[in-house]
């Protein structure tokens, strides 16, 4: 990502210009998710982290709770090492009384976080992969725009919010789970995006693009 190649130049010390090839993903990752059907019936976002303060669960919780003011129907399923039931978020947000309506679910198998990607209406994420495997499966999802490069893995596939502000947060994925045409919308352009950026064979043919350029100046 541009966020990556900007960092390894300032820790080299290089002007140098680098080409940035992201990393595939099969757009194939869960072909089936492509069936509204395999979704959940109720509003569900699924947070993909780990208790890291670095992650920002606690701004997510504390926002979902207005979330469900709005819609009282929402479900946040927490995957990931430090937030399963037992864990401490969930009595750091059990002693807030701000736990309704979230599932934590701890860390899990990749197949298991696949389908719960498959099924979510919508993703808060700050891990640029999972953010593609979702999108890969037409899942709408919400990064931070200040985290490190994720708004140019989402690009015009998702929407990118401040993550430390929990009104904004709230609002935007209150806006994705009550408007039905924006999830279309944003769907639509995630599969496009994900195909087009980080389909294997998109990727390939930039690294052979790549390699030619690198042979001719030689």
């Amino acid at each position: 990502s541009p966020h990556a190649a900007s960092a390894w130049r300032k820790g080299m010390l290089s002007r140098s210009s680098i080409e940035i090839i992201p990393n595939p993903v099969p757009i194939d990752v869960a072909p089936e998710a492509r069936n509204l059907d395999t979704k959940w019936t109720h509003p569900t976002v699924v947070e993909v982290a780990s208790s890291d303060r670095l992650k920002n669960v606690k701004t997510l919780i504390s926002a979902f709770h207005h979330v469900r003011a709005s819609v009282p129907t929402a479900e946040l399923r927490l995957i990931g090492p430090g937030l399963d039931v037992f864990s401490e978020m969930a009595k750091w947000a059990r002693a807030r009384s701000i736990s309704d309506g979230i599932t934590f679910l701890g860390a899990q198998d990749r197949s298991t976080t696949l389908r719960e990607l498959r099924r979510a209406w919508s993703l808060e994420e700050s891990f640029g992969m999972t953010l593609v495997e979702a999108m890969a499966m037409g899942t709408a999802v919400v990064g931070g725009e200040h985290s490190g490069a994720v708004p140019w893995v989402i690009g015009r596939g998702g929407i990118t919010v401040s993550v430390t502000d929990e009104r904004q947060l709230s609002a935007n994925v209150t806006r994705l789970l009550t408007d039905a045409d924006a999830r279309t919308r944003l769907s639509a352009r995630a599969l496009e995006s994900v195909e087009n950026r980080f389909s294997s064979s998109n990727v390939a043919a930039h690294h052979v693009s790549t390699y030619r350029r690198q042979l001719n100046r030689h």
